[in-house]
């Protein structure tokens, strides 16, 4: 993949997961309760690990904005 078009997906993807960090970390309820709806992991893992999930995809859309590797 050329160089330009991987800076220019990091520029995109960056910001999509940040707004959509930032707008799941708001709401953590209805993210944990969304999750739960799919009844693919016990609860117990939903309600202790999709509350930390939007801060790390905040952290990772950062980390493309940054160029962080």
């Amino acid at each position: 993949m050329p160089h330009w078009l991987a800076s220019v997906a990091c520029l995109v993807v960056g910001p999509l997961f940040i707004v959509s960090g930032i707008s799941k970390a708001l709401r953590p309820g209805s993210t944990v309760r969304a999750a739960q709806a799919y009844d693919l992991l016990p609860t117990g893992v939903v309600r202790f690990t999709f509350p930390l999930l939007p801060y790390i995809e905040v952290l990772v859309g950062a980390m493309l904005l940054l160029g962080t590797p």
